[in-house]
């Protein structure tokens, strides 16, 4: 997302998973280390510089390149999350309250299923990618 509130992020070239393999994308390696100093061994950490995320909602998108005409590069999309913080409007809005500031971390309960769906979607105690 590039709205000026949010963050872009463009993995590597060389950037392959392995199966069971994790990749956490934080604001400060360092920072991260030193509120997480035990990281499981199958969790790649990437930093991601300039910009924030918004505690009260954002879009985060992956997608993938595909065709590029020109100077164009298209990207296909292969994943989003349009994410609030349960209270816009209060008692209406569908997502977690307890990761707006509460100590939770917004947690996806089904990695297979669709991102952009808040029942997929929990408050639960933060962890580096476990």
């Amino acid at each position: 997302m590039d709205d000026g509130n949010g963050i872009n992020f463009d993995f590597p070239l060389d950037t392959m998973l392995a199966p069971d393999e994790r990749l956490l994308i934080v604001k400060d390696r360092t920072i991260f280390h030193l509120a997480y100093p035990t990281v499981p061994n199958n969790v790649r950490i990437l930093e991601w510089g300039a910009g924030r995320l918004n505690n009260a909602g954002e879009k985060i998108e992956l997608s993938k390149p595909g065709d590029q005409f020109g100077d164009t590069r298209f990207y296909i999309r292969m994943d989003r999350v349009n994410y609030s913080d349960g209270s816009h409007p209060a008692g209406e809005d569908p997502w977690p309250v307890d990761t707006d500031g509460f100590g939770a971390s917004l947690t996806r309960r089904e990695p297979e299923d669709y991102g952009n769906d808040p029942a997929n979607w929990i408050g639960a105690d933060p962890s580096p990618g476990r």
